[in-house]
């Protein structure tokens, strides 16, 4: 993937469509593709190229919450397209791969690496400007999420790497993001470094936890000191340019179609944390767009913006309290209950661990739990409760279930939803626990060019 192909045809909606301080029209051209890319370094462009970075992953990253819930336990794909619900059905070969993410992943990936590389040698202070920093940051985010749902993946049409590669040169990101960060820590840039370096730490824990590098993640984690920090992606209330509102509000509450609901494994929890619009009694909730699947509608989840804590202790039906999902919703790309719950698996079942797992209980109108009980499923219960379509789950049940790293052949568990699907009439779920490249990756990179995926077929399924 060449990061360039997308500046040039995306650096006027960038400039329209999402803008950083001090960077409005420094680049106001009618046709992006005539731009050459010699043009590209020059120092006026560094908020630009900024820009850019920033709004590749905010277009990318509602999808992947969707992309997560859907071969998970938190959603269900209702779209009409057949292939695309079988993803709904944890199954990927090629004839749906097309449809899964790894375009945008990989775009993404490229995009947000270049950005940072080309900042490297056009500001004047590589080792302390937190524009670089910036940068560097989304760029170890575009690797980790690279690694977290990819089976394994190419990079610039070389050979396929497994997740853990991908895991280290995204650590290598971080750290550059942490001590240019660190650098420029001061005066009038404080604030915003401040802010860099939280991000960068939760990316590196989470690197880390995917590694099992449980002292790193503790540490880095821990290092995210104010309970309150949240780094959004900020969402536009438009139709147009679609990747910058969110793509959930397009999946399920922008009327046109009911796409993305709430799979039943997350329903009747009667936490706020995870609600959704209920059906009248003796009614079900409506059919999606496939005339198939039941769509409850989620209303924002804890890391959306739009999220509103109810004050009643029980209820069926939290809509009173509103929430509803919209083209504006801002996203939390991180935030500082997700670098709680790394330090909690890190230090596994401690009285620390147990204290904060009771903490998030009472949050969820739940009754505490004693030394006795299992504290570490208790926490893996909390966190997908906490982080419900916050595009984690499909890393933490690969993660639980274990990996290909020396001593995690097993895992904690299996917690993918098996069985017979939802849908009546599916039959029984594959067995994907992650995505695979498309045919256009497969078709133009010869490096890849004997990449058959795994069998992930339920026993009689056919399409």
């Amino acid at each position: 993937m060449d990061a360039i192909r997308f500046l040039r045809r995306s650096a006027a909606v960038v400039l329209g469509g999402l803008v950083l301080a001090g960077c409005h029209e420094a680049l106001d051209v009618t046709n992006p593709a005539v731009i050459p890319e010699s043009s590209l370094n020059d120092a006026l462009l560094i908020n630009t190229l900024m820009n850019s970075s920033v709004a590749q992953m905010t277009g990318v990253f509602a999808d992947l919450s969707f992309y997560s819930g859907i071969m998970t336990d938190e959603a269900l794909n209702a779209t009409n397209d057949y292939r695309s619900g079988e993803l709904s059905q944890r199954i990927t070969d090629l004839n749906n791969a097309d449809v899964g993410p790894y375009a945008e992943l990989a775009q993404m990936r490229a995009v947000t690496d270049s950005i940072a590389s080309r900042l490297k040698v056009l500001v004047k202070s590589p080792g302390s400007d937190v524009r670089l920093a910036r940068a560097m940051a989304l760029a170890g985010y575009g690797y980790l999420f690279y690694g977290e749902f990819m089976c394994e993946a190419p990079i610039n049409k070389g050979p396929m790497l497994q997740d853990d590669s991908l895991y280290r040169i995204g650590l290598d990101r971080f750290k550059q993001a942490i001590a240019i960060a660190t650098a420029g820590d001061t005066g009038t840039t404080k604030a915003t470094a401040d802010t860099i370096l939280n991000l960068a730490r939760i990316g590196t824990a989470r690197t880390y936890l995917e590694l099992r590098d449980m002292a790193n993640a503790s540490t880095f984690a821990s290092a995210v000191t104010d309970p309150n920090f949240h780094y959004d992606l900020q969402y536009l209330n438009q139709t147009s340019p679609v990747n910058l509102t969110n793509s959930i509000w397009g999946h399920d509450n922008s009327g046109a179609t009911l796409q993305f609901g709430v799979h039943p494994l997350m329903q009747n929890l009667n936490d706020p944390r995870v609600a959704y619009v209920v059906p009248p009694p003796g009614q079900n909730c409506p059919l999606g767009h496939n005339q198939l699947t039941q769509v409850c509608v989620p209303f924002a989840p804890l890391t959306f913006a739009g999220f509103i804590y109810p004050a009643a202790a029980t209820s069926a039906n939290w809509s009173a309290s509103g929430g509803v999902i919209a083209a504006n919703t801002n996203l939390h790309l991180a935030d500082a209950i997700e670098a709680q719950y790394i330090v909690a698996e890190a230090n596994g079942p401690s009285a620390s661990t147990l204290a904060f797992v009771n903490t998030r209980r009472l949050y969820g109108k739940e009754t505490p739990i004693g030394p006795g009980d299992d504290v570490m499923a208790a926490l893996r219960e909390e966190k997908r409760r906490d982080l419900f379509l916050h595009g984690n789950r499909l890393a933490d049940l690969r993660r639980y279930k274990g990996s290909r790293y020396p001593g995690d052949a097993v895992g904690v568990g299996d917690f993918f939803p098996s069985g017979t699907h939802p849908n009546a009439g599916w039959g029984l779920y594959g067995s994907a626990v992650c995505y695979i490249i498309t045919n256009a990756e497969l078709n133009s990179n010869p490096n890849v060019a004997g990449y058959t995926p795994p069998n992930t077929r339920p026993p009689g399924y056919s399409p």
